[in-house]
């Protein structure tokens, strides 16, 4: 005879369970155990089943499997035959039939239904040709719409240009980011613009206060037909022609980069100088220390005690970039008015005080081209409040294509103390209408 199957065993061995647990309730509760009474027929005759003769070891063989039993088992523990049951097989009976095993169906999920399917969208469909324009224009329309009710003299800047390392042999402190990567930087500085001493019509100015890392993700180069390769380093040259996509994870959705902007803005909310010194002083006490420290995970303690750990350039590395001669674009909101500032010789300096939160130290020079500045209007030295997004992208290993856009609130005071009165009072505000 053919072996059993594997679920006809597992049949047997099923039912030969739930027969011992009977016996052994009858034997609990009677003191008997299950009588083997002979079945009758249709005709009321009863039909006598073959017995099956014991072995000399005191088992019972199946008369289907050949399988030695105990005595105490009804059923076979092999194939399930009864133990004085006809056999398994008969001359004038025909094969068993095979087991089809139909395949398993199809199961489709309803279009509306898929959840994949906004993940494999941003996957597979890439944005537009000026998703990258097109986002940090959409974050600043929002900007300029809260701070058109909180100031009337507030202004829209525009600054997009190439920054190059001004040291290209300087440390990476072992960490480079690939060719493309691209950071989406949140600022909150105060812009200072004084009369130079050159006697040219130009003024020098200044960014003070911090900058914060929003997102960070992979960029894609967009060619004219509007596909997006993953090409390495590019020409400096042609690098403010192109455009890139929308590549940073946690600032996608623009309800997101709207709830960390917020929290950021109420982080840099009555802080003084003497609270960004003790930042900078704590951050290059924690690069010194570094060199007592293992493995590619660093822990920085902050002012409240916290361990923080993260990865890549540590705290307290110091960044210096030299940015490219552009047009600085400052326009008034609710006058129209716009001054096409030539921003020259700008020197940039960022120190990494906290896990996403940079200490900025500008200084350039803005030129104002002839004609740019409207008859009547004359510029005196002034200070504002610069809250603006800026999408770095990396083009070459010391290169990065920058675009920093956003909103000036200018500041009042006669005194450093009324005017960071009036600097705390502006951000007040601007976060109630943001």
């Amino acid at each position: 005879s053919t072996p059993p199957s594997y679920k006809l065993v597992m049949l047997a061995m099923q039912r030969q369970r739930s027969v011992n647990l009977t016996d052994k309730m009858l034997s609990s509760h009677c003191g008997t155990k299950r009588p083997h009474e002979n079945s009758e027929n249709s005709e009321g005759k009863a039909e006598t089943k073959p017995s099956t003769k014991l072995s000399g070891t005191g088992k019972w063989p199946c008369v289907r499997c050949s399988f030695q039993n105990q005595l105490e088992y009804i059923f076979c523990g092999i194939c399930g035959n009864p133990k004085d049951g006809p056999p398994h097989r008969q001359e004038n009976a025909s094969p068993p039939k095979k087991l089809r095993l139909c395949p398993p169906k199809e199961v489709t999920v309803p279009k509306q239904l898929s959840a994949l399917e906004p993940k494999e969208k941003i996957k597979t469909k890439y944005p537009s040709e000026t998703c990258s324009n097109q986002r940090i224009a959409q974050s600043s329309d929002r900007l300029a719409s809260a701070a058109s009710r909180v100031c009337a003299d507030a202004a829209l800047i525009d600054y997009e240009t190439i920054k190059d390392k001004e040291n290209p042999k300087q440390l990476h402190y072992g960490f480079a980011p690939k060719a493309q990567s691209q950071w989406h930087w949140f600022f909150v500085a105060k812009k200072t613009v004084t009369t130079s001493d050159r006697n040219d019509g130009s003024y020098d100015f200044t960014l003070e206060l911090d900058k914060f890392g929003l997102a960070q993700g992979k960029a894609n180069k967009v060619e004219s037909d509007e596909k997006p390769s993953r090409t390495g380093n590019m020409k400096k040259e042609d690098a403010k022609s192109y455009k890139f996509t929308y590549g940073c994870n946690g600032a996608k959705l623009e309800k997101t980069a709207i709830r960390k902007k917020k929290s950021l803005l109420q982080v840099c909310l009555n802080d003084d100088a003497v609270s960004r010194d003790r930042r900078i002083a704590r951050a290059m006490a924690h690069k010194e220390e570094l060199r007592y420290q293992k493995g590619r995970t660093k822990v920085f303690i902050d002012e409240n005690g916290k361990r923080n750990p993260y990865f890549g350039m540590p705290i307290g590395g110091v960044h210096h970039w030299l940015y490219q001669d552009a047009v600085f674009k400052e326009m008034g909101i609710k006058s129209g008015r716009s001054i096409l500032w030539q921003a020259t010789n700008v020197h940039w300096k960022e120190t990494k005080v906290t896990k996403n939160r940079w200490a900025l130290q500008v200084r350039g020079t803005l030129v104002p081209p002839k004609g740019s500045i409207p008859p009547g209007v004359k510029i005196e030295n002034h200070e504002s409040m610069l809250i603006a997004d800026q999408i770095a992208t990396k083009i070459s290993p010391t290169s990065y294509h920058v675009h920093l856009k956003g909103v000036s609130l200018p500041i009042t005071g006669a005194t450093d103390y009324q005017r960071n009165q009036s600097a705390n009072e502006l951000l007040q505000k601007f976060i109630k209408e943001f």
